[in-house]
């Protein structure tokens, strides 16, 4: 038996926004993840996971679950889903998400607080990373003025300007990386039940797509679909007439083609 499914699923709540993703294409939504990640070796505070910080990005997620492995799943986010094709969702940069805990070597170290903590500080400073310094390098009352840099010879000014873009494009890549993780497990408000419990994330199986324009939209074409799943026939011929209505946009290639894609959920999941 398979482990992951050869479609990417996006679960979601309401019929209506199954025929928003279909009519407007996936719309990318505010996403906030808890990060447990280690602080500095002499704060008080400092031990993984004692510290958390939230991470805030705009994000489209669908998962690679069987659907004889998305029972929790669909309890969760939904009955009603549409699958695409990963070849689709490779195109659009969509990948599988990293999955830490506590004790990852990378997130249990002081250096990666240092580095968010560095990318703020240059977000703030026009003079990047080297402007961010400073101020470190002042406390030590080592900070080169302005007299002494300015008569710096213009190959050790080039090569600072130099060192100063290779930095700050490590600490964007950096900061990109996170928006591609999550906690193996954490705190959860169970969608079923309303009960805040421990869920292990790692079994959702995300695969996400990152945009730092909420505007962005993921757009497809029907050959990109797999499934669309619905809970009624009443549903079924409602999809069914709206795709035909964007046949144009959607480059659908014939009617028989739209009928057999849309499945109704009890009928499928009755056979697995």
């Amino acid at each position: 038996m398979n482990i992951s499914s050869s479609s990417l699923f996006r679960f979601t709540t309401k019929f209506e926004y199954l025929k928003q993703i279909i009519s407007e294409g996936f719309c990318f939504r505010k996403c906030v993840e808890d990060m447990a990640i280690g602080d500095y070796d002499n704060d008080p505070f400092a031990g993984t996971g004692v510290v958390v910080t939230q991470l805030h990005s705009w994000a489209v997620c669908f998962c690679d679950l069987p659907m004889s492995h998305s029972e929790d799943h669909r309890k969760q986010y939904g009955e009603y889903a549409i699958a695409m094709t990963k070849e689709w969702a490779m195109r659009q940069k969509i990948t599988p998400i990293r999955y830490y805990h506590s004790d990852s070597p990378d997130h249990n170290d002081s250096q990666t607080r240092l580095m968010l903590d560095m990318l703020a500080e240059v977000k703030n400073n026009p003079s990047g990373v080297i402007g961010a310094l400073m101020p470190m390098l002042e406390s030590h009352g080592k900070a080169p003025t302005e007299v002494e840099f300015s008569s710096t010879p213009e190959s050790i000014k080039l090569l600072i300007r130099h060192l100063n873009n290779l930095l700050s494009g490590c600490l964007e890549h950096y900061w990109k990386t996170f928006h591609f993780t999550r906690i193996y497990e954490g705190e959860w408000e169970d969608r079923s039940t309303g009960k805040t419990t421990i869920r292990k994330f790692y079994d959702e199986r995300e695969w996400r797509a990152i945009t730092f324009d909420p505007n962005d939209k993921l757009i497809f074409q029907f050959k990109d679909i797999q499934h669309i799943i619905v809970t009624s026939a009443a549903e079924r011929k409602e999809i069914g007439e709206l795709l035909l209505s964007l046949a144009g946009p959607l480059k659908i290639p014939d009617a028989t083609a739209v009928w057999s894609l849309i499945k109704i959920g009890d009928q499928i999941f009755a056979d697995i």
